[in-house]
């Protein structure tokens, strides 16, 4: 199983990169275990991004770009794509 990310707009340039992947340890994953190993992984992210396992105010996260999610007990599926990006992304 693996969860591709990609980033957006502030995002990104916080990270450098355009995209990353996440595999589990165990099954599946939710919304806030993938925060939380983003915000170990780019410390840059933490505080204004990513508030630990939670999306920050002023940004999304949207799952296959279909579907925006808070919840950090979201079930993210295998082979699903997690965007984060500034809620105001795109205008």
């Amino acid at each position: 199983m693996a969860i591709r990310v990609e980033f957006f707009g502030t995002v990104r340039s916080r990270t450098g990169v355009a995209e990353t992947a996440l595999v589990p340890v165990s099954g599946k994953m939710r919304l806030g275990e993938a925060l939380a190993i983003l915000a170990a992984r780019f410390p840059q992210l933490s505080g204004h991004c990513l508030q630990g396992n939670r999306i920050a105010d002023g940004y999304a996260a949207c799952i296959d770009g279909k579907l925006f999610v808070d919840d950090a007990n979201y079930e993210l599926e295998d082979e699903q794509t997690l965007l984060l990006m500034s809620s105001d992304a795109g205008g």
